[in-house]
């Protein structure tokens, strides 16, 4: 049985007006379902919105670069989210807030 691809997502935010940060370098890496080792690289669009797509099923990572900005959300000074993704399915809201 082949195994389906899936996506995370997420959206990176400037902190305290809630606006978005285009341009963002965010990093995915982990392994898959099948014990491949997975990592890609892709920055924030226009909206702040980032997506790895054809990720399948596993244990992942998604890190931000801060630029020399604070992370205040999901928690303080937490850069990276750990992403458990099933096979053919988005993990969505993998949302930072950063403040200068």
């Amino acid at each position: 049985m082949a195994t389906e691809s899936g996506k995370i997502t997420g959206t990176v935010y400037l902190d305290l007006v809630w606006s978005t940060i285009s341009g963002v370098c965010v990093h995915l890496s982990g392994t898959s379902a099948a014990g491949a080792q997975i990592s890609a690289t892709v920055l924030t669009d226009g909206n702040g919105l980032y997506t790895f797509s054809g990720v399948p099923g596993g244990s992942y990572t998604v890190c931000e670069d801060t630029n020399g900005m604070s992370v205040t959300w999901p928690a303080a000074g937490m850069s990276c989210i750990p992403v458990n993704l099933g096979s053919g399915m988005w993990a969505a809201f993998n949302d930072w807030a950063n403040a200068p």
